[in-house]
């Protein structure tokens, strides 16, 4: 009770009976006919005529009685167009789920290829092999041995086979070295014998 005495002025008691006579003074039938002849304006005749025109548009009821405003083309349309709507959001989908697993898969590899350069720069720091001249020399050395194996061997074009197996071996070719003036490296050439 204390929530009411706070309120500046009384408030109301509505009775049943009040609300009963509320209702008939307002939502009666006499009240709706008084309303409707003083306050609204008669009937239009041609709005009556163009709700009859609509009435008999020929498009029927359906089985629960209720009016049907869209022909059978309207609706094939709304359907084409909500089944080609679902199928560009499925090709949405599918796109958005193929670039996140390219992108995780992208990802994945980045890892892994920053864990094995880890692991590649840690053994390097562990074992560290010095770039010289000598192993330098070998790496040469090594690349001039297969060029004269491959010079030394008489390949045929024509038949793409190796014709040094069928023939009495090839003398191996001399190596040459030489010091060049201006680096002081040594370089490997073949020595070419001219006929």
């Amino acid at each position: 009770m204390a929530a009411i005495s706070q309120f500046p002025f009384p408030i109301p008691t509505i009775t049943p009976e009040d609300l009963a006579a509320f209702d008939e003074s307002h939502f009666s039938p006499t009240a709706h006919t008084h309303l409707t002849a003083n306050f609204l304006p008669p009937p239009d005749p041609s709005a009556a005529a163009a709700h009859a025109e609509n009435e008999e548009d020929n498009l029927g009821y359906y089985p629960d009685g209720t009016k049907r405003t869209l022909t059978d083309t309207q609706i094939s349309i709304f359907r084409h167009s909500e089944i080609q709507e679902l199928l560009r959001r499925k090709r949405h989908n599918r796109n958005r789920r193929r670039k996140f697993r390219e992108r995780q898969a992208a990802q994945k590899a980045a890892e892994e290829d920053e864990v094995r350069a880890q692991a590649a720069a840690e053994a390097a720091a562990a074992n560290p092999v010095p770039q010289t001249e000598a192993t330098e020399g070998l790496v040469r050395k090594g690349r001039l041995e297969a060029a004269i194996w491959a010079s030394a061997m008489q390949w045929d074009e024509q038949e793409g086979g190796n014709q040094g197996k069928d023939q009495p071996p090839v003398e191996e070719p001399k190596v040459l070295g030489r010091v060049d003036r201006a680096s002081g490296r040594e370089f490997l050439w073949p020595a070419i014998e001219r006929a």
